[in-house]
């Protein structure tokens, strides 16, 4: 008859299985050719590797809205002329995908979506490298300014909505960014309550910076008399709003609704204190176009 105690003794004997070994962002990325990040969350007070999912899921959310608004930025600069934007060919060539969880606290390991092109370019290099230098500037009120003002549009509105993730948040963000064509990974961090001074800072300031743009639109409300728009971008979709200015009066007398148009725009990225950013934009130039 065997002891009571002998199958305690057997699993106390059995060898322990061996834990999965976690290839660093930087070797991994350089096995897979692939944009690797390391997303750290570290919540003030304790170590474990374990974090508030609604505070991952805000960080995941904006990171990915940030992502694809530097690389339609990027997409469209390089675009060919009367060469149209692949919208679902964007999505997915600015998409990261989570793959696991990786040591020290919280790690969230996240992967490009496609491998880097010969030349060692792509979207992903594109976002990260606007994403990382950004992140180091967060706790430099005049060096965040100064990006964002470059920045201007979607890409500048979402990484302040990426700094707003740390609102009831506290403890740290830590970045490592492992690179197919660098040896080095390249690292960063945001405190949250930096992160959060710097935003209050940056909201205080009534106009963040401008841009002017051109599209190929339809004319949906021409108001001549209350100087007010409306067109929608042919290419994207996207409808646009705001006040006729004073040169492009002219523009506008003739104008018929449901023709199609070049349309100058001037967008300003407005943000009241305490306010999140909003947009305003402006009628610079409107001429009649053969479809």
């Amino acid at each position: 008859m065997r002891p009571r105690n002998s199958w305690a003794e057997i699993r106390l004997n059995l060898e322990a299985a061996p834990a999965t070994a976690v290839l660093a962002a930087n070797v991994l990325a350089r096995r897979i050719n692939r944009d690797v990040v390391d997303l750290h969350l570290r919540p003030a007070g304790h170590n474990r590797p374990e974090a508030p999912s609604a505070v991952v899921g805000r960080f995941l959310a904006a990171f990915h809205r940030f992502a694809y608004a530097v690389g339609e930025t990027f997409a469209r600069r390089i675009l060919k002329e009367k060469e149209k934007l692949d919208l679902e060919k964007l999505k997915r060539d600015t998409e990261f995908l989570m793959v696991e969880t990786v040591p020290a606290s919280l790690g969230i390991r996240l992967y490009a979506s496609h491998e880097r092109d010969l030349f060692q370019e792509g979207l992903s290099k594109e976002i990260l490298d606007e994403f990382m230098a950004l992140t180091d500037s967060t706790a430099d009120y005049e060096a965040l300014v100064a990006r964002l003002d470059e920045l201007v549009g979607a890409p500048a509105a979402h990484y302040e909505e990426f700094l707003d993730c740390f609102t009831g948040f506290e403890g740290e963000l830590d970045v490592e960014w492992g690179r197919p064509d660098v040896e080095a990974p390249r690292v960063s961090s945001i405190l949250a309550a930096a992160a959060r001074d710097v935003l209050e800072r940056v909201q205080a300031r009534e106009d963040a910076g401008s841009e002017e743009f051109t599209i190929r639109c339809l004319a949906v409300g021409i108001h001549d008399r209350l100087l007010n728009f409306e067109v929608q971008d042919l290419d994207t979709g996207e409808s646009y709003s705001g006040k006729i200015l004073e040169d492009a009066k002219t523009d506008t007398e003739h104008a018929t609704i449901n023709d199609i148009y070049r349309a100058t725009l001037r967008r300003i990225r407005q943000v009241a204190p305490g306010q999140k950013s909003k947009w305003k934009h402006e009628l610079i130039h409107l001429e009649r176009i053969e479809d």
